[in-house]
């Protein structure tokens, strides 16, 4: 069973991705060329849905997020300890759509 797009989740995982992406200033550039555009992010009945805004900062979308999104990550719940370890686990356990 897959949850609901859920606005506070979505709140949370926008506000731990800007903390992030404050120390990197160039991926902030780079990101901002794509505002507007979604991405969800599943990880097995969680899902998150963001929108970069125009200085590449992730926004909530969270609810009447009806439209596919641009972009999609899905990660199972078993890889979630290698996305929090390193980057190369990530990308390993994470399939994009």
């Amino acid at each position: 069973m897959t949850l609901p797009f859920s606005s506070a989740m979505s709140l949370a995982a926008a506000r731990a991705a800007n903390r992030v992406l404050e120390d990197y200033p160039l991926a902030l550039r780079s990101l901002a060329a794509h505002a507007g555009k979604t991405c969800d992010f599943s990880a097995g009945p969680l899902r998150v849905r963001l929108r970069i805004d125009a200085s590449g900062r992730a926004e909530p979308v969270g609810e009447g997020a009806d439209a596919p999104a641009d972009v999609a990550f899905n990660i199972e719940p078993s890889g979630l300890p290698a996305l929090l370890r390193d980057r190369e686990g990530a990308l390993q356990v994470a399939s994009f759509t």
